[in-house]
């Protein structure tokens, strides 16, 4: 006897599971009897739904300059990217400076499924000798991606943006000076200071401009120390205009504005002349010409004569 339920009219619903995201099926059926197989169905050809990526960019690298970084990358796995890459979202943070998280977004014009094309992007505007953590993620029209593990690259010195500071002169004594600084502030130092220029030149003696070098061989950045040095050998009581610059390996700052300090009075370094004329048996006019003024030392204040016999010794 043939079954009631022949022939077979209903529907039978089937789910395919364990698929990749967004990827083309070709879907046939064949229909069993007790003696087998009938042949397969023409193919029907489904695709199926985007998801957001579950890889990350692979193969971050990174090259420095001054001011930027140029971040390239290659796209997630094909197999990964779950629908078509729309945009890259490149995050970087600063270590010293620049410490809170910018973004970046790279937009993809006609992307092509699956992605294979090598990516670059420069952050600009960046500052200069600091470190920056950079992680890049993928982005379709479902979602994005998790962040790539944070890759760090520090930008290149650039000469320093600004001079020292709160420079001050101190007379230690008639021949030397003691200059005292601050570094620049650290966002301006650039890199490592490998050292300090003191320009110094004499208001009336020692006129010619003269430089002393203050070598710095912390590596400390960046550097917050106080500087002092003593220029040494100076003319006593002399006016000296100092002004300091700062260096590192690739280049020297301004020089700050002008301080002005005075070298120590010291006691005159020669003597004055007489010139004298005797008027009478008991009168003599004396003119004294003071030393030099390279050898006064000081504002003259007072002369001593003495005259002196063979019999005695009669201080004026």
């Amino acid at each position: 006897m043939i079954p009631s339920t022949y022939p077979l009219s209903d529907n039978i619903t089937f789910s395919a599971t364990g698929l990749e995201e967004f990827v083309f099926y070709n879907l046939t059926v064949r229909a069993y009897t007790s003696v087998g197989p009938g042949e397969f169905s023409s193919g029907i050809l489904q695709q199926t739904e985007p998801t957001a990526p579950n890889a990350t960019p692979q193969n971050v690298t990174t090259i420095k300059f001054p001011t930027s970084i140029r971040v390239t990358f290659n796209p997630p796995p094909g197999i990964d990217q779950n629908g078509p890459i729309t945009s890259y979202n490149i995050s970087y943070t600063g270590e010293l400076f620049e410490t809170d998280t910018q973004f970046v977004v790279v937009n993809i014009t006609n992307p092509i499924y699956p992605a294979v094309t090598e990516v670059s992007s420069d952050l600009t505007g960046l500052q200069e000798y600091n470190n920056y953590t950079i992680s890049v993620r993928a982005i379709n029209g479902e979602g994005s991606s998790e962040f790539t593990t944070g890759v760090i690259e520090i930008t290149d010195e650039a000469a320093p943006s600004n001079t020292p500071q709160t420079v001050t002169a101190a007379a230690l004594s008639p021949t030397s000076i003691r200059v005292t600084f601050y570094p620049p502030p650290g966002i301006n130092q650039n890199g490592l200071i490998t050292s300090y220029n003191i320009s110094y030149t004499g208001g009336i003696f020692d006129t010619e401009i003269q430089f002393a070098t203050v070598p710095i061989t912390t590596t400390i950045y960046p550097a917050v120390t106080q500087v002092s040095f003593d220029l040494t050998e100076l003319q006593e009581y002399n006016n000296y205009t100092i002004r300091v610059s700062v260096a590192n390996s690739q280049g020297v700052s301004a020089f700050t504005s002008e301080v002005v300090e005075i070298t120590d009075e010291a006691v005159p370094a020669d003597s004055p002349t007489l010139i004298f004329q005797s008027l009478s048996t008991t009168e003599i006019s004396t003119i004294i010409l003071p030393p030099t003024a390279i050898d006064q030392n000081g504002p003259i204040i007072s002369y001593e004569v003495r005259i002196y016999t063979s019999l005695f010794d009669i201080p004026i």
